[in-house]
């Protein structure tokens, strides 16, 4: 394997214990400080060459690096969205592009999926040495099959390391909202064949340097914020690249999957047009919200076999030619063009779904129903609240009551992360579809003791709104530190009759919801249809019984 890695400093990744242990002694310093010094240096050293023992140095220097990428504001793309954007270079009856670039490569994600997709040839940029050295940590374990890897430290927009050289395919995340990205020092540059992005489009300057890298007919594959979709100071860009046929599609994706967790972010598949060509295909929008992030390469991968004929998916795809995007706004937000696809309504379909929509909802309300008459067992608890000895998570842990864990199994318990308001509901994995559901990224994964504790006990405890607030920090991101939580003590008995009421109001709150929703999806699918004449209201007068 060729393995190149160009860095102002610094050791070339190691491969044996001896330079290991020298390496990590100079990152452990950087990363924690001048403290770690000593025994508990040593501690950590061999704690970490155990490790590495275990799991192979990859990991550990990934983890050790972690924390300075961390403090540096560095965002690393999660496995499965990285995942996704490699799949979507996949083209039906062709091989997998060979050669790749990420011209912001962070710590090497895409590059690392590049190659287990089937690339031999990966090369990346990016402007922080230490993101630098920890792809180069990755690539050069002996796991990674790349036969010709290079990795340079630099600013792509400004210091273009690959300047003049081409790829079958480029993967990015490249940086959000920065507004010094060169627009003045750039402003004749050679890359900017849709016109010179403004000051407040760095994401459009790295669609066209993806773009100007690829050979004739390649794809780059680019995860970008929502604005750059409709945003007005990008429009003559935009216009441009779906004149010239450059964007394939645009999958816009449910938020929380990557970072910046509150912004549902877009997936652009762009494909290199020569100069002067003009738009022969539509475009395709993905509202990808609902679904799992498995099934978007199968809807692309249809539509890329047949663009011409694919068949929309009301609410999740639809194929828009380029003519009716090049309005004023010359908008590509998938959510406006998905909406506006819908199926005719026959009058036979639409009482049918009708129907089918009431019988949900009766099933629903009989639920909602069955619930309630147990809520008149509730009784006072005397004169006085009753009041309980607790302990914080932080003591049941070092208790051993419960363990903080990653991958939940049926009986723990579930927190988020990061919430939105002061209020929010814990709840308990019921059963092992929920634990493996994709849903369940970004939560705290709390595991009781079972003999020691109960699971709905300890979720309706910690999900109270007053311990969430005590246990928060921050305004519009609230930041949730589990370990803050207060839980009653009790005996096991006691929490098991707490924890029996707990299940019964989540069970209870679950059918309201469920009910509210039914109810909301019938009235409108009713109103529907009423507007598109498929259905008529009743001749007599109606009356609510």
């Amino acid at each position: 394997m060729r393995f190149a890695l160009e860095v102002a400093s610094g050791p070339e990744p190691p491969d044996e214990e001896g330079r290991l242990y020298s390496w990590l002694t100079e990152r452990l310093r950087e990363a924690e400080g001048p403290w770690l010094s000593g025994p508990a240096e040593e501690i950590v050293l061999l704690a970490a060459l155990a490790a590495v023992r275990a799991v192979g140095s990859a990991a550990v220097i990934e983890a050790v690096l972690d924390q300075g990428a961390a403090g540096a504001g560095a965002v690393r793309t999660p496995g499965v969205v990285a995942k996704l954007m490699a799949d979507l270079l996949a083209i039906p009856e062709k091989s997998y592009p060979e050669s790749i670039l990420d011209p912001a490569c962070g710590t090497g994600a895409f590059l690392i999926q590049a190659l287990d997709h089937g690339s031999n040839r990966v090369l990346g940029q990016d402007i922080a040495e230490l993101q630098i050295e920890l792809a180069a940590a990755v690539l050069h374990e002996p796991a990674v099959a790349a036969q010709d890897a290079v990795l340079r430290v630099g600013d792509s927009l400004l210091h273009d390391a690959f300047r003049g050289t081409a790829v079958d395919g480029v993967l990015c995340n490249p940086p959000y909202n920065v507004r010094r990205w060169g627009h003045d020092e750039l402003a004749y540059d050679e890359r900017w064949v849709h016109g010179l992005p403004a000051r407040t489009e760095s994401e459009l300057a790295w669609v066209q340097h993806s773009l100007a890298h690829l050979e004739a007919e390649g794809l780059a594959v680019l995860l970008l914020p929502p604005s750059v979709a409709h945003r007005n100071s990008g429009r003559r860009i935009r216009q441009s690249l779906l004149r010239s046929g450059s964007v394939r599609a645009v999958v816009a994706l449910r938020q929380g999957v990557a970072a910046p967790l509150h912004v549902p972010l877009h997936v652009w598949i762009l494909q290199k047009r020569p100069i002067g060509a003009s738009a022969t295909s539509p475009v395709l929008f993905i509202q990808a919200a609902d679904l799992e992030l498995t099934d978007v390469p199968a809807i692309w991968t249809r539509f890329v076999s047949t663009p011409d004929t694919f068949e929309s998916i009301p609410g999740v795809a639809r194929s828009v030619p380029v003519v009716e995007l090049l309005d004023e706004e010359a908008d590509l937000s998938p959510t406006r063009h998905v909406r506006t696809s819908s199926p005719e309504l026959t009058p036979a379909h639409a009482a049918q779904s009708s129907a089918a929509a009431r019988d949900q909802l009766r099933s629903s309300a009989d639920e909602l129903l069955r619930l309630l008459p147990l809520l008149d067992k509730w009784s006072l608890a005397g004169d006085e609240p009753k009041r309980w000895r607790t302990a914080t998570v932080a003591d049941l842990l070092r208790g051993g009551a419960v363990s903080l864990v990653e991958e939940p199994e049926p009986g723990d318990v579930l927190l988020p992360a990061l919430v939105r308001s002061r209020a929010s509901q814990a709840r308990v994995v019921e059963n092992d579809d929920e634990a493996t559901a994709d849903s369940l990224r970004g939560l705290h994964v709390v595991r009781p003791d079972p003999d020691r504790l109960d699971s709905w006990f300890l979720a309706g405890f910690m999900g109270a709104d007053d311990n969430i607030s005590a246990a928060s920090t921050g305004s519009s991101m609230i930041k949730l530190d589990v370990r803050k939580l207060k839980v009653p003590l009790m005996p096991l008995a006691d929490q098991q009759r707490f924890g029996q009421a707990f299940r019964h109001l989540a069970e209870l709150r679950r059918a309201a919801r469920e009910t509210a929703a039914r109810a909301e999806q019938t009235a409108a699918d009713l109103m529907s249809a009423t507007i598109a004449g498929a259905l008529v209201p009743p001749e007599s007068p109606m009356s609510t019984p």
